[in-house]
């Protein structure tokens, strides 16, 4: 044991101290695990409805009204426009989800998203000779200016009565707005 008199051993305390609960902090600790959750559940719960429409996504909003104003504007507008019914082809897709502050539209946009992406059905009228579809107007009253129409180009400004020569039928039909034909092309069939 020579040389080791000389040397001193110093034993430092552990600087690791563990979380003891006593008596005194429990309620602090209890709180500050409740606030943990509450926290949590807080950071992660869905604040808003994710819509998309045929699986793009659109955009977010917070209540469902929204949705409900957005579409009777494009059914309101679209029956000033022809005067007849409207029907949706396919729905929103709406689901709860976390959204970021970028995500959120308004009302506006999400109105001509749906004018747009969505496949909307008008009531329209179809003209057919004899049994073969020509094309989609939006009214009889259409059909009966192409009936002017040609009745000008044959016969220029006298006063004749003019009936089709064909058998024409027109028939109601749920078609989309690009489905329509314009007049010039229904003259030139």
């Amino acid at each position: 044991m020579t040389g080791k008199k000389n040397s001193k051993v110093i034993k430092f305390r552990s600087t690791r101290r563990g979380l003891t609960v006593t008596e005194e902090n429990k309620p602090m600790v209890i709180a500050i695990a409740v606030a943990i959750v509450i926290g949590l559940f807080l950071a992660f719960k869905p604040n808003a409805y994710r819509i998309s429409i045929n699986d793009e996504f659109i955009g977010a909003i917070k209540n469902k009204k929204v949705i409900e104003g957005a579409r009777e504007t494009v059914i309101t507008q679209l029956q000033s426009q022809y005067g007849t019914e409207v029907t949706f082809e396919d729905e929103l897709q709406i689901k709860r989800y976390r959204a970021k502050r970028k995500d959120y539209i308004d009302q506006t946009y999400l109105i001509s998203c749906m004018r747009s992406k969505m496949d909307i059905l008008i009531g329209f009228k179809e003209i057919f000779v004899e049994g073969k579809s020509i094309g989609i107007v939006s009214s009889e009253a259409e059909v009966e200016a192409l009936k002017q129409e040609l009745k000008e180009r044959t016969y220029g400004d006298r006063d004749v009565k003019v009936e089709f020569a064909k058998k024409v039928e027109v028939k109601d039909v749920f078609a989309k707005e690009e489905d329509l034909i314009s007049m010039d092309k229904l003259i030139q069939q």
